[in-house]
């Protein structure tokens, strides 16, 4: 197996105290269960890999938020030392997934019964459909652990379809492991016609007696960058100063003309080569919420006139996938301000140092 590093050993070890059943005990109703919170990047799978394995589960369910993440999720827990057979609840066939996967209830419960040592992945969506609830009906054994990643999203009220995952009466399990980076809080308004006034409902609260069951471990992105473990960063803004740019954005992505959306993109732009002059980027990951726009931006980013262009700011790479992301590798040497007259200049768009997060 890989080789923990000192903080994920931590969170094993606090996972052990928390799940394991002292010798000769009762095993409760409602099964044992704890969080653990993790700043994003710090190993939260591989702490969830080792622990299935030093807690000897032979039967895990690990659930996802996305068929994405089913697939990626199967493949680190592999990396990670996890052996046995392993088998999706999700509709990924062929070339999408590298392992059997199955909607079928009759078919989950042939593959799975026969062995001790299994793993399954399935989405949220897959306890919405019913289909693990019905595939327990049908002689589908209860869980030696459940995983559930990005807990977060199985949090507030608990009449929603994903709510199943908290009963142990549906979805039987000895143990539960909630991971997150982001724990949510919830409490229902006074006039909710659910639950009574002030009910806290699937709350991540630190409580032993909450559906989450009490943290065990919780790293925090601040405390994460004091140890080293994660990078320092910083908020950058962008301010679009250009009062005809801002009226055309209130008219939202549907009202947009062609040419709106250029310049849009051209102050975008603007303002990552600026910032990444002044602040000294060597390397910038860019998130749009449509593929064709992350590829537009990436494309026309190296056409960019030398003469727009700090003298100590050159791309020398881009690329864009199908995440929606451009991402493009620059080399600066110092500071130095943009100057151009292109739309999308820097009356359009100015960027600025908001301050150090995670502290």
């Amino acid at each position: 197996m890989k080789v923990l590093r000192p903080h994920q050993r931590e969170a094993v070890g606090a996972v052990l105290r928390a799940l394991e059943f002292p010798a000769r005990s009762t095993v409760p109703e409602r099964g044992l269960r704890t969080q653990v919170i993790m700043a994003t990047g710090t190993g939260k799978t591989l702490v969830a890999t080792h622990s299935a394995e030093e807690l000897r589960a032979g039967r895990v369910l690990v659930l996802v938020p996305s068929l994405d993440l089913l697939a990626q999720t199967e493949a680190a827990w592999r990396e990670g030392g996890r052996t046995g057979p392993m088998v999706g609840v999700s509709s990924l066939r062929g070339e999408e997934v590298s392992f059997p996967n199955t909607t079928d209830v009759g078919e989950l419960v042939d593959w799975v019964r026969p062995f001790d040592k299994v793993t399954v992945f399935a989405t949220y969506a897959s306890l919405g459909l019913g289909t693990l609830e019905r595939a327990h009906k049908a002689g589908l054994p209860g869980w030696d652990l459940i995983v559930v990643d990005e807990a977060h999203r199985c949090s507030g009220r608990i009449g929603k379809p994903w709510a199943v995952v908290h009963d142990n009466t549906r979805i039987p399990s000895l143990r539960r492991l909630y991971m997150t980076a982001t724990p949510r809080l919830w409490q229902l308004d006074g006039d909710s016609e659910q639950g009574a006034p002030g009910e806290l409902v699937a709350s991540m609260e630190d409580d032993p007696e909450g559906p989450f069951g009490a943290r065990c471990f919780t790293l925090t992105l601040s405390e994460a960058i004091d140890r080293g473990i994660c990078a320092p960063y910083q908020v950058v803004c962008v301010d679009i100063t250009d009062t005809q740019l801002q009226a055309a954005q209130l008219l939202g992505a549907a009202g947009r003309s062609d040419e709106v959306r250029g310049a849009r993109l051209a102050a975008l732009q603007t303002a990552l080569v600026k910032a990444s002059a002044e602040e000294g980027f060597r390397r910038t990951l860019v998130f749009h919420h449509v593929v064709k726009e992350a590829e537009a931006f990436a494309a026309a980013f190296p056409m960019w006139p030398r003469s727009c262009m700090p003298p100590t700011l050159s791309c020398t790479r881009r690329r864009s996938g199908p995440t929606g992301c451009a991402a493009i590798t620059s080399r600066t040497t110092g500071g130095g301000f943009l100057r151009s007259s292109r739309p999308g200049s820097p009356r359009m768009a100015r960027s600025w140092r908001r301050g150090s997060w995670g502290r």
